[in-house]
């Protein structure tokens, strides 16, 4: 439920907050990019800490994974500790809860933690017309805003969680489902694990379906597709590793963060899509064509191309190696 603020309440906010927030988000982004490899070691050995964790517990009774969910507590916010919390939960996971394990980033926050504490010292000169619980409201409603930031990194890191030490050893079902957010309810897919047997007709099938979020983060892994036009879908995280795809246009679609790893694509099109932070690696791609295609942080390492072309508006460039793309 929204809060209502007085006159003072909204002035501060908007004079004195705001702007400092602003740069709080700029220096929040920059310690992202800065502190990568340090805030993914931390993740990935949180899912180690959890596999341990699991292998307990299995001692006593069976447990597999079916959900992983990551959450930054809010509690951090208060107490300067900016603990993300990564809790696995079964298939029962609406009656348990759950296999918890946490690590903390204040070193991401350091801004926001200085801030606090200005903002808290100058209501002081207001004699309490400006309420403390204002200011934390306010705060509060900008670290949730902040979840939209970790979103594309998690997204970056788990492209092949499934190749991964530490989700290797965890314990889980066929099908795992990662999530981030501030609430389990309504938290953001990160990551989708499936070794559910699929079928070519089964993914022709998916097309026809209305709603355009039908293919987000299924796996169609070491198969053959072929002959399909994809139109206005939301395919984000989708996989074909070591599938063979010939004959498939793309169109207006979302595929970032796709993971086309060991595949190969033949007489393929993509034509106004976003691929931002997809996986070509290893790939062979024969007469492929990428028109007015975001291609933001694609891997291509070790891809061969045969006859590939990226068109952006009249300019047509022919792709042979890597370092061209």
């Amino acid at each position: 439920m929204e809060r209502k603020m007085n006159h003072l309440e909204e002035q501060y906010y908007q004079t004195e907050m705001k702007p400092v927030l602003q740069e709080v988000q700029k220096e929040l982004l920059k310690k992202l990019v800065e502190q990568e490899e340090q805030l993914k070691k931390q993740t990935f050995q949180s899912i180690e800490a959890l596999s341990e964790k699991i292998r307990a517990v299995q001692n006593q009774q069976e447990y597999k994974v079916a959900f992983l969910h990551f959450t930054p507590l809010q509690i951090g916010l208060w107490q300067d500790t900016y603990e993300i919390a990564v809790t696995a939960y079964s298939k029962a996971w609406y009656q348990e809860t759950g296999v918890h394990a946490s690590y903390y980033v204040p070193y991401l926050y350091e801004k926001l933690t200085e801030s606090k504490g200005e903002f808290k010292k100058g209501i002081q000169k207001y004699v309490g017309k400006i309420r403390k619980s204002s200011i934390d409201y306010y705060l509060l409603e900008e670290y949730s805003l902040y979840n939209q930031y970790f979103i594309y990194f998690f997204m970056k890191w788990f492209l092949q969680l499934e190749e991964a030490e530490c989700f290797q050893k965890l314990p889980k079902e066929s099908n795992v489902l990662v999530t981030w957010g501030a609430y389990k309810d309504k938290a953001r897919i990160v990551y989708a694990y499936d070794e559910s047997e699929k079928s070519q007709d089964m993914f022709h099938q998916l097309l026809f379906k209305q709603d355009p979020a039908k293919l987000l983060f299924t796996n169609w892994n070491g198969m053959e597709i072929q002959h399909a036009v994809v139109e206005y879908k939301n395919m984000s995280g989708i996989s074909f590793k070591k599938t063979r795809l010939q004959d498939i246009k793309f169109e207006q679609s979302f595929l970032v963060g796709a993971n086309f790893k060991n595949s190969e694509l033949k007489d393929c099109t993509f034509v106004n899509c976003d691929l931002k932070m997809s996986d070509f690696t290893g790939c062979t791609l024969w007469q492929v064509c990428f028109i007015n295609c975001e291609l933001t942080e694609v891997l291509w390492k070790d891809a061969v191309f045969h006859d590939v072309e990226v068109q952006t508006g009249e300019s047509v460039k022919k792709i042979q190696e890597e370092r061209y793309v």
